[in-house]
């Protein structure tokens, strides 16, 4: 034991939450259950990090358990938080009809458009990992429409091609 290397501390709130996830069935606080969501975050979190993605969709899943059907409403920041880290974990673990499900549930239960755009992001993320170039480039489009971002689709008819390439060149970068 004296030769073995002390655990990092996030190492050693994995464990703990490990641990604590096993006995949350008898938790009887809202607070305390919340608590315990907060901290299964953090090690979702962490488990992403160190790509421990099968931890990390564990860890989120049981976040989300222990805030209940009324995550969104009393805990939103957090249930957000879970949810884009079991979106994220369940993807990277393979788990595409599972990220699915936590994805719609982000766009169901997202209050404004920032808070959506996690969800656009993981959306566009697995679309293009499945080769669907189309199905991201449109929900690219969804996203900036959702921010209030106009794009134009096609060059106004008053303005040649000719005429924008003897513009002179930008240098205000805003």
């Amino acid at each position: 034991l004296r030769s073995s290397q002390p655990q990092s501390g996030n190492e050693r709130l994995l464990v703990i939450v490990s641990h604590l996830n096993h006995g949350a069935s008898v938790i009887e606080t809202e607070d305390d259950r919340a608590k315990l969501a907060e901290l299964n975050s953090k090690a979702a979190e962490h488990s992403l990090k160190k790509a421990a993605h099968k931890a990390a969709l564990d860890y989120s899943a049981m976040g989300i358990q222990l805030l209940g059907p009324h995550g969104w409403q009393d805990q939103y920041a957090l249930s957000h938080e879970l949810h884009v880290a079991a979106t994220r974990a369940a993807f990277l673990h393979g788990e595409l009809e599972q990220s699915e499900r936590y994805l719609n549930e982000i766009y169901a239960c997202a209050q404004s458009p920032i808070d959506r755009v996690s969800a656009h992001i993981s959306q566009i993320e697995i679309y293009l990992a499945q080769n669907q170039l189309t199905k991201a480039t449109e929900v690219g489009w969804a996203a900036l429409d959702d921010l209030g971002v106009p794009i134009m689709e096609s060059l106004p008819t008053r303005i040649s091609p000719q005429v924008i390439s003897t513009l002179p060149r930008m240098t205000d970068a805003r």
